[in-house]
């Protein structure tokens, strides 16, 4: 999977929504597993003002009110296997997340609001500062 940002907002129909300081992060779905694994359920957290899922072209998009906002998506697979994808922003930086090893009846819904509660939001925030990757140009970050 890779996040990017995503081309011109009024391609999917809804510039009306956008707000100039909107936030959006673009999910291009990638599967190489051999298995299917499809969404199954959307979900979003909106400290920011809101967070709303649009499917595009190449996946997904989400479009976030402001900073502390995130959404988050469960993927299931044709033999039932399951994980949680979850991204958003915070201090205007963005974030991302795997939630794996559910137990059956875990849903994205029920599951979201443990990120901003019993110090979740912290260690992910922490980790991040951990973090370094290189873009194909050479860019660290």
């Amino acid at each position: 999977m890779s996040l990017c940002v995503t081309p011109e907002p009024r391609e999917y129909g809804i510039a009306h929504w956008l707000r100039v300081r909107d936030q959006l992060i673009s999910l291009s779905i990638v599967d190489s597993t051999g298995d299917e694994f499809n969404v199954v359920e959307e979900s979003g957290w909106h400290y920011g003002n809101r967070a709303q899922w649009k499917k595009s072209r190449a996946g997904y998009i989400l479009y976030m009110g402001g900073s502390g906002t995130s959404g988050m998506l469960q993927f299931e697979s044709s033999t039932g296997e399951t994980f949680l994808l979850a991204m958003g922003i915070h201090s205007y930086k963005r974030w991302c997340n795997f939630v794996v090893d559910l137990e059956d009846d875990a849903t994205a819904k029920d599951f979201h609001p443990r990120c901003y509660t019993g110090g979740g939001a912290q260690q992910l925030w922490d980790q991040s500062l951990k973090c370094k990757a290189t873009i194909s140009d050479g860019t660290g970050y």
